[in-house]
């Protein structure tokens, strides 16, 4: 009798299902009363409510903001799921989100919310991930530019008549540095990684 293989996901959809999971709590928290107690709020920083640094990434102004970054979002998953792993994916969203949270203490804003600063990190990682293709040099670049874009132009923007919210261009260059960093650390790890295996092959 033959044993039955245990049913696994094929990676880029563990990548895609990580996605919808983010998206699905941040929909479901909208609606919901733990907006209040997720959201970045220095009052409630400073108070010792820590874990609003992360959770507030994952609050929204109103129903637009929520669909401006959610499409953002399934741009990413479209663009770059068969390049990074779920569990890449879930330490950089993760470190993101800690990186935007504590970049936005040193903002004028009292209050801070939306997954905007990690999405720029996200399309940022996914560009230098990907570099070595067309595309992702084009990402790459595209986002850096468009960062340095929206600092220039300041609340002039259309967006910001549509969101109804100060945009936080601090969160997107957290966002971006975040993920520079999360990149360079990964590398360091990997050559480090492969630079110990082959130590320990020459000494067999």
């Amino acid at each position: 009798m033959k044993r039955k293989r245990p049913i696994t996901l094929h990676a880029p959809i563990q990548t895609l299902g990580l996605l919808i999971i983010v998206a699905l709590v941040c929909v479901g928290v909208h609606y919901s009363s733990l907006a209040e107690t997720w959201v970045w709020q220095r009052s409630a920083l400073a108070s010792g409510q820590a874990w609003r640094v992360i959770t507030g990434n994952f609050i929204h102004h109103n129903v637009f903001h929520v669909l401006t970054n959610m499409t953002g979002l399934g741009v990413f998953g479209l663009m770059f799921y068969r390049h990074i792993s779920a569990g890449t994916l879930a330490s950089l969203i993760l470190w993101l989100a800690c990186v935007v949270g504590l970049v936005m203490w040193w903002s004028p804003y009292q209050q801070y919310m939306g997954l905007s600063g990690v999405l720029y990190g996200l399309f940022m990682f996914g560009g230098i991930s990907t570099i070595h293709t067309p595309s992702g040099k084009w990402i790459a670049l595209i986002t850096s530019v468009k960062c340095v874009g929206d600092a220039l132009t300041g609340q002039a923007l259309p967006m910001r008549a549509a969101l109804g919210i100060d945009i936080a261009h601090l969160a997107h260059a957290g966002g971006i540095a975040g993920a520079l960093a999360f990149f360079a650390i990964k590398k360091r790890i990997q050559h480090r990684t492969i630079s110990a295996k082959n130590t320990d092959l020459a000494l067999s």
